[in-house]
């Protein structure tokens, strides 16, 4: 029976919505963080430089973080399709060019905390400025701080089937690397300008049913 590799963005797909968006609505200046993330999806700047405008102008301290992380939701039945990979054996990693903070804040109230999570973080100084951290920069192409195709290509296992689950612009360098691809909103459109094979989903009921019938046909 075959396995996979599963490879999920999380803003926007695991989360139901695009926490990292909401983050700097609720703690920075709309307007500053609205131009830097145009001039990001324009081109002109790689995500490092977005977040590093819009940190500039973000205040916050831990607690009141992890207070916002607690209000957010997970896309419906990502819960259970997470518990059903892991009961048939499969892999499933977080791939995020957002914060590792509030990530994990957010998985570990569904308690999905153990989910290997490959993503940005964030230091606190005592008067709440945030500066961001990119552990996987040096490995980056440039667009993003944090490459998901690198992580698909160091992960890889001869034999298992790797699968991208994602829904925006961080998501392109992956989805050229892996063997079948998951996408909606921007990607989809990505991979349709591409002429990228992928399955469009609304939530991950789909994914499931879909990757089943992939394990029992092929």
């Amino acid at each position: 029976m075959k396995r996979f590799q599963i490879f999920c963005d999380f803003d926007g797909t695991l989360a139901e919505n695009d926490v990292g968006q909401q983050f700097f609505l609720t703690f920075s200046d709309p307007a500053v963080s609205e131009a830097a993330v145009r001039a990001w999806m324009r081109g002109e700047i790689s995500s490092a430089e977005m977040y590093r405008r819009e940190l500039a102008v973000t205040r916050a301290r831990p607690e009141q973080i992890r207070q916002f992380a607690l209000h957010q939701r997970l896309s419906p039945g990502a819960e259970t399709f997470i518990r059903r990979c892991q009961q048939a054996g499969d892999e499933v990693f977080i791939v995020s060019d957002g914060f590792a903070v509030y990530i994990r804040a957010i998985l570990e109230k569904f308690g999905l905390q153990t989910l290997p999570l490959f993503a940005n973080d964030l230091e606190f100084n005592p008067a709440g400025a945030l500066q961001p951290v990119f552990p996987y920069l040096e490995h980056s192409c440039g667009r993003c701080a944090n490459c998901k195709g690198y992580h698909v290509r160091r992960l890889r296992k001869s034999g298992w089937l790797q699968v991208y689950i994602g829904d925006g612009y961080s998501d392109r360098c992956a989805v050229s690397e892996v063997d079948i691809v998951f996408a909606k909103r921007d990607l989809a459109k990505y991979c349709d300008e591409k002429g990228i094979a992928y399955h469009a989903f609304e939530n991950f009921e789909d994914v499931q049913n879909i990757l089943e019938k992939i394990r029992r046909t092929g």
